[in-house]
Parts: C-alpha cells; structure tokens; sequence
C-alpha cells in the first residue's frame, strides 16, 4: 500500500461521516422543536403558530436546520409581535 491509495481510503470516509453528522443534527434538531412546540402548547397560553408540535418536529427533522430557525424567529424572535392590535374593526 502506498500514500495514494492511504488517501483515497480516507477520503472515502468523508462522505460517510458528512451523513452521519447531518442525520445527527436533523434528529437533534428535530426532536428538539417537537419537545420545545410540545411544553409551549402545554404550559404556555400562547401555542404553537401554524401547526402543531408533530408537524414542526417533522418538518424540522426532514429540513434541518432552516425550519428549526424559523421555528425560532416565529416563537421566540424579537421579531414576533407579541402584542398584536386589534385593528380590525
């Protein structure tokens, strides 16, 4: 064995370890939202925006990453409005 063949081997785990890291971080993430959306609708007189703690753990284990920040930008942002008007009248 010489060092060319050493380095495609080790780069062949690259891949390999990418998918495991990524399953890692949807799972995380995922369960995580649906835990958070979960005590939100149990404890708290505000719920889950949208849809319920199921769907956001799914959509956020099947999207990673984005769906559990917006998750966050919707449900804890200072960006929320916390107070909305009545304007409607």
């Amino acid at each position: 064995m010489n060092i060319v063949d050493f380095n495609f081997q080790g780069l062949a785990l690259v891949p390999l370890l990418t998918l495991i890291v990524t399953f890692l971080v949807h799972v995380s993430f995922g369960f995580a939202v649906f835990w958070d959306a979960l005590q939100q609708r149990k404890q708290s007189v505000e719920k889950p925006v949208f849809v319920g703690p199921v769907i956001w753990g799914l959509a956020t284990l099947l999207g990673g990453v984005l769906p559990a920040a917006l998750y966050w930008v919707i449900h804890y942002s200072s960006l929320r409005d916390r107070n909305p008007s009545n304007d409607a009248q």
